[in-house]
């Protein structure tokens, strides 16, 4: 069972931002993955979350990520994290 959402992110999360999120992705069973451009980034790895965002996604502002979600808890994980995700450009 898998689950797919577009989001729009802000030009630079935050460290703590950053964070908060890996730490969410990993309170799920399910693979969490963002892709972007063609680049396939494990969502629950701080190291590799945090490297794309400094060396890929920051360059372009206000392009859409996409998060997939695949697993037994894909529906609940793509709702909060996504949710999450939009909240960070308010």
């Amino acid at each position: 069972m898998g689950a797919e959402s577009v989001v729009l992110l802000p030009r630079r999360l935050s460290i703590g931002q950053i964070n908060e999120f890996v730490n969410a992705a990993g309170s799920f069973e399910s693979e969490i993955l963002f892709y972007y451009q063609g680049i396939q980034i494990n969502a629950k790895g701080l190291l590799s979350v945090n490297l794309f965002f400094l060396s890929h996604y920051s360059r372009n502002q206000d392009e859409p990520i996409t998060l997939r979600v695949e697993g037994c808890d894909s529906q609940d994980a793509i709702k909060n994290l996504s949710h999450m995700l939009s909240g960070f450009i308010e």
